[in-house]
């Protein structure tokens, strides 16, 4: 049986393991042009890394936004090295940066799912809250995952 570590990645070797996956899977098998250059998020965020057997395998990124109604949480680039699914590695992206919007305290967290990973993403909480859009051709659909009560 594979050993499945998450750690957060600070290391700038981490990072760069993080943006690899990101590359192999959105860039060169989704053909999402830039995903391998990062973005102007990724320095303030909170970056999830998945090792199985200590080979990197899959990661994730939690970053905040500030709106009129407080903070947000938002995940983006989960992504799986395609010889690591199906094993727990999506899930253990998602709890490591659920954990880490729990400990901020969060009130909620929001993605842009692509709609055939949409049941990794109920498991883990989350609900749909747009109709399915298409963005660089993929089709997506907005996600909420409420961390408190709506009435709190």
């Amino acid at each position: 049986m594979a050993e499945i570590t998450t750690r957060r990645a600070d290391s700038p070797a981490d990072r760069a393991d993080c943006y690899a996956i990101r590359a192999e899977v959105f860039s060169r098998e989704q053909g999402v042009h830039g995903a391998e250059k990062g973005d102007r998020d990724d320095a303030a965020a909170i970056h999830a890394l998945v090792l199985v057997d200590d080979a990197p395998a899959g990661t994730g990124r939690l970053h905040i936004v500030k709106t009129r109604d407080g903070p947000e949480g938002q995940i983006a680039w989960v992504s799986v090295l395609p010889q690591f699914r199906h094993i727990g590695v999506a899930s253990a992206v998602m709890q490591h940066l659920m954990d880490a919007a729990r400990a901020m305290h969060l009130p909620y967290v929001v993605l842009s799912a692509q709609t055939y990973a949409k049941k990794l993403y109920e498991n883990c909480g989350f609900q749909p809250v747009s109709p399915p859009y298409t963005m660089a051709n993929i089709e997506h659909q907005m996600m909420v995952a409420y961390l408190v009560s709506r009435d709190e």
